[in-house]
């Protein structure tokens, strides 16, 4: 191998290191931000994983859930954390809304109710088609 076949040889490894380490790089970045999102319970409808919410009110909020979806389709979700880990609250409460498959993806007729006692922050996410027929 000639001169400047080796000096290819070594960009294009240099190259490929720096491509490997951005990738890893994003994929531990990103992990980190979806290891902050609280999973779906039984019920679908409450995670109080903050444990702020009373039992009566969370068998009231599971109740009128599964009575909305069941008459309409439509969900929503009341969620509890304790912290957001660093992200924001809207980002946080559309990742989640996401995840868990919040409302049916056709008539995006889902919301999430998320409530981040550390940071003392509430935010309700409304999915588009609800925004878009408000009254």
């Amino acid at each position: 191998m000639n001169q400047a076949g080796r000096f290819q040889q070594l960009t294009l490894n240099k190259n490929i290191k720096r491509i490997l380490i951005i990738f890893f790089g994003l994929i531990i970045f990103i992990s980190n931000y979806s290891l902050a999102i609280v999973g779906p319970t039984a019920s679908f409808y409450v995670n109080d994983s903050a444990g702020i919410i009373s039992t009566s009110l969370e068998s009231y909020i599971i109740d009128i859930g599964t009575k909305l979806y069941n008459q309409t389709g439509a969900q929503i979700v009341v969620v509890t954390v304790n912290s957001l880990e660093g992200m924001e609250i809207s980002d946080y409460a559309t990742t989640l809304g996401r995840s868990w498959g919040v409302g049916s993806s056709s008539k995006d007729n889902g919301i999430v109710f998320l409530v981040a006692v550390q940071e003392r922050e509430l935010y309700i996410e409304v999915r588009l088609w609800i925004r878009r027929h408000s009254y």
